[in-house]
């Protein structure tokens, strides 16, 4: 994952796809996947740190980790963690709706080996069966 301003990209190179994550909301949530935290914890920092209804809270931190899983980005490890998240902050910021994209339209190219499916004469990324 890297992280331009209030966006990620972050790119699957087995399936060949990449994507974007837009907003302070999701920045902030894939922070989080990347310490294994529980599902629970996300809800409750979001709900600490953003002024958005949990209903609302709950339902896109699900539908984002499911997108997540299916695309391959994160696993489930299995840790249950019923830790909540603590703050002081008493000032909350405006809640950005979580989304993700998904482009393929380089798939064929960020799959592509360049050790093993180009011409060593031709170089990359001009295929084998392309010459």
């Amino acid at each position: 994952m890297e992280v331009f301003d209030n966006e990620a990209v972050l790119i699957n190179i087995s399936l060949g796809k990449y994507y974007s994550v837009r907003g302070s909301t999701g920045v902030f949530v894939l922070g989080l996947l990347q310490d294994s935290v529980h599902k629970d914890f996300i809800i409750s920092s979001l709900l600490l740190k953003y002024s958005e209804q949990k209903e609302i809270i709950e339902r896109e931190v699900q539908m984002f980790i499911d997108v997540l899983l299916q695309e391959e980005i994160i696993v489930e490890t299995g840790l249950d963690s019923s830790t909540v998240a603590t703050d002081g902050k008493t000032e909350m910021l405006p809640y950005e709706h979580l989304a993700i994209e998904v482009f393929d339209d380089m798939q064929e190219l960020i799959m592509l080996d360049p050790i093993h499916d180009v011409d060593s004469g031709k170089g990359w990324p001009k295929r084998k069966e392309d010459i």
